[in-house]
């Protein structure tokens, strides 16, 4: 008799680890519960996230140890205490940017939006600042979009670097012109895990 294909787990064909497959489904897959109440009873630490009915994602916050568990509308908390985050309309932040384009800023929430210096940026130049963000975490994937504040399609906006508490942004002036203008950049931190 064969064994039941709930406790086979095949990778191209060959059996494979079980509790490995396990650890790579947590640490990338979101589990899906019944409800809030049930994540209060049980210890999901190692879970990447929870999602509750209706396709409402909570991500693992781990450097918040304080928010109270709202029943599933903000944050759930485990029965060891921790943090599950919906980030949703008003969990972002603003900060405007002082001095030049290359100093750099701190802004602590999971999406946002960063308004640059008007300082000018020469024509085929590029200038980078450091985003501080207790949010991030080296593995992570931060998304950036250039909204408003700047001469259409004059300038590329990309990430240069992700390290726990930190990202890098490159502004790049493509146009022809010297140009001064304050540029409003969004950014979302996209929650993720080592390969």
């Amino acid at each position: 008799m064969s064994d039941n294909p709930v406790n086979v787990v095949e990778v191209d064909g060959s059996p494979a680890d079980k509790s490995a497959f396990r650890s790579w489904a947590k640490a990338r897959l979101r589990l899906r519960v019944a409800n809030a109440a049930e994540v209060n009873t049980k210890d999901y630490s190692d879970a990447f996230g929870i999602e509750l009915p209706g396709g409402f994602e909570f991500d693992k916050d781990t450097a918040d140890t304080t928010t109270a568990d709202d029943g599933g509308v903000f944050c759930i908390v485990d029965v060891v205490g921790t943090r599950f985050k919906r980030f949703a309309t008003g969990a972002g932040g603003a900060v405007t940017q002082a001095t030049s384009k290359s100093t750099g800023v701190t802004l602590n929430t999971a999406t946002g939006k960063i308004t640059t210096n008007a300082a000018a940026l020469a024509a085929s130049t590029s200038v980078s600042f450091t985003v501080t963000n207790s949010k991030v975490s080296a593995t992570d994937v931060v998304a950036l979009a250039l909204a408003s504040g700047g001469t259409a399609s004059s300038y590329v906006v990309t990430i240069g670097a992700v390290a726990a508490g930190s990202f890098v942004v490159h502004v790049r002036n493509v146009s022809a012109g010297s140009l001064s203008e304050a540029l409003v950049i969004n950014f979302a931190v996209i929650k993720a895990s080592a390969v």
